[in-house]
């Protein structure tokens, strides 16, 4: 049978045709790699696109769904020209979400038919674009300004070019083409932008990583002192992030003031793996209260991402009190004296909602691992068995890759410095040799003219010495004929016979 099976492949040459067919399926499998965009990339499309509204002000039901912000508040400034509006940060931020809210009244309102750009300096100070739809890679934003759809909102934030991240700390938005006559400082009316360090997860993976596993956990209790707000949870949970809903009921409210100075939240925790403890998050956490942010209006939500995980059983939130900067609204109560707007959460527990998990073994060994300790305790007390912080080890690891880069980028500039310097001689010789040869050719040449009229003069000399010399011969001449003609007159013909 295998005798008859051979014979059968040797006569039809089946065996080259596998050869061949696997050949062909090959080119096709890499083919498939290198040209199927990844899953992730796809999914993204649905995030990157510019949501309608009907209502200008989404409710957030949970982390994971498209309409969700992601990343930690980042405080900017701004500053308008003619179509164009720039938006600094205060560092390099990775940018994960934007949103733009553009006034629309029938006495201020934009053009239907115009539409926006998004771009960014990226660290190298080279400005490029963002995108706003990863299927197209287009970087065009098609806004309708007619009341209903003037909301910008990406996510994630990404390179039209490379669809990688945004790394940035200047953003520039361009509404019309360079001809348009649209000031945009009257038409912005909300903003704010969010975004994460480097080393955290990114949307895609945040959202990858998470999405089957954690989940929305409303806390049990919510207790509140002054700014003082607490959180407790029916046991420990490895928490990634936080959605919180301001208490605008307090007076004055967010509705009527603001503030240009942010809150700056402080955020201690509680966990039985360290029971006599209170931890301490070292993230800059902020959320702004100014008349450009969205917590001016309702609803007052605000979203705190962690750098790293930290497992607690209670949170509490804190912040000081910012001063009034301006009256938002013309009902607000006249008072002489203004008092500070106070920081305050709302106080029904399942306004709030904690995304996490329950921990797992190797999750309490890592958060030991990288916990880190507030400066006071309940036991008055410090724990030993701590390590130092990872993210701590991360940072000092980066900044000494960054020293190094900085010294190697420190040596190539001597180099060049060096080379330019050695160059710049060479240009010093070779012109002051091209000026030598030029005043040497400029000798030359008056030599040259020197030479001609000397040459001219000494002709024009002896042509004069010449005719001098000719009339003088001339005279000679005719005194010397005259002389001859006088003694042939004088001449006596005298015949002397002297016998």
């Amino acid at each position: 049978m295998l005798n008859k099976l051979q014979n059968i492949i040797h006569t039809y040459n089946i065996d080259e045709w596998l050869c061949v067919i696997i050949l062909i399926l090959s080119i096709i499998i890499v083919y498939r790699i290198f040209t199927t965009v990844p899953t992730p990339m796809k999914n993204m499309s649905s995030y990157t696109n510019l949501y309608k509204h009907e209502n200008i002000h989404e409710g957030f039901e949970s982390f994971m769904p498209s309409n969700v912000i992601y990343g930690n508040e980042i405080i900017p400034s701004y500053s308008t020209n003619q179509n164009t509006c720039t938006f600094s940060f205060p560092s390099v931020f990775r940018l994960d979400t934007i949103r733009i809210y553009f006034t629309h009244t029938d006495a201020m309102k934009l053009p239907t038919d115009v539409s926006a750009t998004l771009q960014y300096i990226n660290p190298n100070g080279n400005t490029e674009s963002i995108v706003n739809d990863v299927n197209t890679m287009s970087t065009k934003i098609t806004v309708d300004f007619d009341g209903i759809d003037n909301f910008i909102k990406i996510i994630p934030v990404l390179n039209s070019v490379s669809g990688q991240a945004v790394y940035t700390n200047q953003l520039i938005l361009t509404v019309g083409d360079t001809n348009s006559s649209t000031k945009l400082n009257d038409f912005i009316k909300y903003y704010d932008f969010y975004g994460r360090n480097r080393e955290d997860l990114t949307y895609a993976q945040f959202h990858s990583q998470l999405s089957t596993t954690a989940k929305n956990i409303a806390p049990t209790n919510f207790t509140k002192s002054g700014s003082i707000n607490k959180l407790s949870l029916d046991k420990d949970y490895l928490i990634y992030s936080m959605k919180l809903s301001l208490d605008d009921s307090t007076y004055p409210n967010f509705a009527q003031y603001s503030a240009d100075t942010p809150f700056a939240l402080t955020v201690q925790y509680t966990t039985s793996i360290y029971p006599s403890q209170t931890l301490q998050i070292n993230d800059s956490i902020l959320t702004r209260c100014d008349k450009h942010s969205f917590n001016i209006e309702s609803p007052h939500i605000i979203y705190i991402y962690f750098s790293t995980p930290l497992i607690a059983n209670s949170i509490v939130i804190s912040a000081p009190s910012i001063s009034v900067s301006s009256v938002t609204s013309s009902t607000a109560t006249p008072s002489a004296t203004i008092p500070n707007i106070q920081f305050a959460l709302k106080s029904t527990a399942n306004l709030h909602s904690i995304y996490g998990i329950v921990p797992s073994t190797n999750d309490i060994t890592n958060f030991q691992r990288t916990a880190q300790m507030a400066s006071t305790s309940n036991s008055g007390g410090t724990s030993n068995d701590v390590c130092p912080s990872m993210n701590d080890m991360i940072q000092k690891q980066m900044q000494a890759q960054q020293l190094c880069d900085s010294i190697e980028i420190q040596d190539k500039i001597k180099s060049e410095q060096i080379k330019l310097d050695k160059n710049n001689q060479y240009l010093i010789k070779l012109k002051a040799q091209q000026d030598q040869i030029d005043q040497l050719n400029q000798a030359i040449t008056q030599l040259n003219t020197t030479r001609t009229s000397r040459d001219k003069s000494a002709d024009m000399a002896r042509v004069v010495r010449y005719q001098n010399q000719k009339s003088s011969a001339n005279t000679v001449r005719d005194l010397a004929n005259q002389r001859l003609q006088s003694q042939d007159a004088n001449n006596l013909h005298l015949n002397v016979n002297i016998n």
